[in-house]
């Protein structure tokens, strides 16, 4: 079975085109996602040093687009994934209750960053085991639950198809995606931890 079949796909494309807009002006402050892709020239560099010039001014631009677009579907698309698959509830209604975010959500948020994200990061690309219990743990279940279905969707919607640097660009924007995945996760805990 695919990992994202029609009808999630589908969901997906719906909540990306309603509600994106408000899921992403709500993204915590605490974590400055603009400022991590203006650096995704230098991270392309850093994974060849030959992929981009630094005085390609244009490519660095296309890259810095590259990687909002890639880490905005990450984020917002992750959201829509844990929405849709939490049963009882109303899908629409779950993305509803992120669309703001309330002090209580934004400290927990910064918790479960401070925390875990380090860990999870590690463990995303296979260089550790994350805690099985705690909120490490089900945050890790969320990953392992989302991770196929938005791995498709990014490799569907051609994202990193062409980037600048080729190679290295790709590379780049995958890391992109699985932090838009990983700070998905957690901003859905912090809405839980606050109910």
């Amino acid at each position: 079975m695919s990992a994202l079949s029609p009808a999630l796909r589908h969901w997906v494309e719906e909540a990306l085109a309603r509600r994106g807009p408000a899921l992403e002006a709500a993204f915590p402050p605490c974590f400055d996602w603009d400022a991590l892709c203006a650096d995704a020239p230098r991270f392309v560099r850093l994974v060849d040093a030959a992929a981009l010039d630094e005085d390609d001014l244009e490519g660095g631009a296309l890259a810095c687009a590259q990687a909002r677009d890639v880490l905005r579907l990450a984020y917002v698309a992750t959201l829509a994934i844990l929405a849709a698959g939490v049963g009882r509830v109303d899908p629409d209604e779950s993305l509803g209750g992120l669309e703001s975010l309330s002090d209580e959500e934004e400290e927990a948020f910064e918790d479960l960053v401070a925390d875990s994200f380090e860990s999870l990061e590690r463990a995303l690309v296979g260089q550790g085991v994350p805690a099985r219990r705690g909120r490490e743990g089900r945050a890790w279940k969320l990953v392992e639950a989302a991770a196929p279905a938005l791995d498709a969707l990014v490799a569907e919607a051609g994202l990193p198809a062409a980037p600048v640097g080729a190679a290295a660009g790709r590379t780049v924007l995958w890391n992109l995606a699985r932090i838009g995945l990983l700070l998905a996760v957690l901003r859905w805990l912090a809405r839980e931890e606050s109910l």
